[in-house]
């Protein structure tokens, strides 16, 4: 025979004050307060309430929402800091068992841009980097490459000011090379054209004369 199973999610709902509930299956940003919860049968309630809350932490939808919207404020308190370890075996063993360790808390009055409240997805989005800093020697980075040549390359943009000056600059040189080359370019030019002239003057003077003797012949040119 065939079966076939049907799963089913609840979306988990969280009450609020002022009896107003926000539901996961529309926000996952629902929060609750985190803390030490009564895990038997008879406890189970619509909304259930901490025996014991954690200053900073709240529970979501899923653990990373939970982890991203908590802030570090407890690590901050060393009697919170305390509360943890002595309840730490809430649920587990009929009584607690107080510890005492030598444990520093945040201390707050250091300079940081993360305050206590400040939640976990603000400093996850910042790579938990409080501060760049930022040192930057050639030098020493040239030493270390150790280059033959060094060269850079990089594109920039002429506005239209720039790009006029540009031109009129390169008009104004042309204008002086003109100035200096231009009778050097007239005498070469001058002086083939006188030599062609003169060469053809030459030529039609012997073609006259040669006609003349053929047509005279008592007339002898030298």
């Amino acid at each position: 025979s065939n079966y076939s199973w049907t799963l089913g999610y609840r979306p988990k709902v969280f009450y609020l004050p002022g009896n107003k509930t926000c539901s996961c299956l529309t926000s996952n940003a629902c929060t609750h307060p985190q803390g030490f919860y009564c895990a038997s049968i008879y406890c189970h309630t619509a909304n259930p309430q901490p025996n014991q809350t954690v200053p900073g932490m709240v529970m979501s939808c899923f653990p990373f929402n939970s982890l991203l919207l908590s802030t570090l404020e407890c690590l901050y308190d060393r009697s919170c800091i305390q509360m943890l370890f002595d309840w730490r075996l809430f649920e587990i063993a009929d009584l607690m068992q107080p510890i005492t360790l030598n444990i520093s808390s945040l201390d707050a009055r250091l300079p940081s841009r993360f305050l206590p409240n400040t939640t976990m997805e603000f400093i996850v989005s910042n790579l938990m980097i409080d501060d760049w800093i930022n040192t930057t020697n050639v030098t020493t980075h040239y030493n270390t490459c150790n280059p033959h040549i060094c060269t850079y390359t990089y594109t920039h943009r002429y506005n239209k000011f720039q790009v006029i000056s540009a031109i009129v600059g390169l008009a104004g040189g042309l204008n002086i090379i003109l100035k200096i080359l231009a009778p050097f370019i007239v005498k070469i030019i001058s002086s083939r054209l006188f030599t062609r002239n003169t060469r053809g003057n030459t030529e039609s003077s012997r073609a006259i004369g040669m006609f003349i003797l053929i047509v005279h012949p008592k007339y002898d040119f030298h």
